[in-house]
């Protein structure tokens, strides 16, 4: 278990706070939701935000250009077990849904050589973007990972889950809340 001192947790929170104050003013097109790590839903509405992640290939992606087709979204990193361990399970089922909903897997910490190999390796052969700044992260006020966002056609977040999903969830949740 790894332990803090106070001193640096304070400071940790003074961090959070100043920005999430900042971000909050910020226009960047999200605006701020509670929707629970259970997936239940809110009556405030998480649109896709207006940041520019790259592909893979160091070509610019504004997320609103996703926007048009249901979404799949699943934040991830190399070094997060159960990132890795969920990723079979999102390759299978967006081949499943290929077509009808689009999944995209947004990767926070890697190059885009290490993310293409774990994402080859894990069988994750769906679209993956980078998010260096930490931007779109920030606008979706995520606080763990792995975590999935499912986003209508409109790019409105109808769920997030904050934990690793099985196939059988995200075929679940695809079919009861984005209804290809």
């Amino acid at each position: 278990m790894v332990q803090i001192d106070q001193r640096s947790l304070l400071i940790a929170v003074a961090a959070v706070v100043s920005l999430a104050a900042l971000t909050g003013c910020s226009d960047n097109g999200a605006v701020k939701a509670s929707i629970t790590t259970d997936g239940t839903n809110t009556s405030t509405t998480i649109t896709l935000p207006d940041v520019v992640l790259s592909d893979l290939d160091g070509q610019s992606v504004p997320l609103r250009s996703l926007i048009g087709t249901p979404l799949v979204v699943n934040y991830w990193y190399s070094t997060c077990p159960p990132c890795k361990a969920e990723m079979p399970a999102l390759g299978a089922v967006a081949a499943e849904f290929s077509g009808s909903v689009r999944f995209v897997g947004i990767n926070t910490q890697d190059t885009a050589t290490v993310a293409r190999q774990i994402a080859a390796e894990r069988g994750a052969t769906f679209e993956h973007l980078l998010d260096r700044t930490g931007r779109s992260v920030d606008a979706f006020a995520l606080t763990g990972f792995p975590t999935t966002l499912f986003i209508d056609s409109s790019g409105n977040v109808i769920r997030k889950e904050r934990r690793a999903l099985t196939a059988d969830d995200v075929r679940r949740i695809v079919r009861e809340d984005l209804a290809p």
